[in-house]
């Protein structure tokens, strides 16, 4: 979680600073621009740390529920799952979960290599969807299934658990499915 806090404070901070620093670097000497600039970025980063890491970090533990496994902070979810189908049956239930369960965009399926791609919708000032992928590999008479939910734009810092929530519901679908 502290990763979280840094990587904001970090990159908050340096921008800011960027920003601050070309807008006054005309107006006064280049030290005191500098050192003036450095304490508003500093303020500004921990400030904005702190309430982004603390709205995500509450959207993470919601989305872990009871049952938290791996970094639930991470904003990239991966988990494997054994499935107890074979390979064209456990292909076809992944496909049907991602295009008529979850509602995703399938941007490509290809049941040879075991990879089906997907995307959420993206919502303006709300996010930039994610990228979901699904790898499936043959296991005996079972197939193990590779769930992985990351942002779409890579330099993502925080998700508020959006992509630990696509993948524990896939999970939880999933454990139901084989269940009935």
């Amino acid at each position: 979680m502290i990763k979280v806090y840094f990587k904001l404070f970090f990159w908050l901070t340096f921008f800011c600073f960027l920003g601050t620093l070309a807008a006054n670097l005309n107006m006064a000497e280049g030290l005191d621009s500098i050192l003036g600039e450095s304490a508003t970025a500093i303020v500004f980063g921990l400030l904005a740390a702190a309430l982004l890491g603390a709205k995500h970090a509450r959207g993470a533990r919601k989305a872990a529920g009871e049952n938290p496994e791996g970094d639930i902070y991470a904003v990239d979810q991966s988990r494997q799952i054994l499935l107890p189908l074979p390979y064209d049956r456990a292909f076809h239930v992944i496909s049907h979960y991602l295009k008529e369960v979850a509602r995703l965009r399938i941007l490509g399926a290809d049941p040879v290599a075991g990879v089906i791609d997907a995307r959420t919708p993206s919502v303006f000032f709300v996010g930039m969807g994610s990228s979901v992928t699904a790898r499936l590999t043959r296991d005996g008479e079972a197939t193990m299934l590779t769930f992985r939910s990351r942002p779409t734009v890579p330099l993502s810092l925080v998700d508020d658990g959006t992509n630990l929530k696509i993948v524990t519901d896939a999970q939880k679908y999933l454990a139901d499915a084989l269940h009935r």
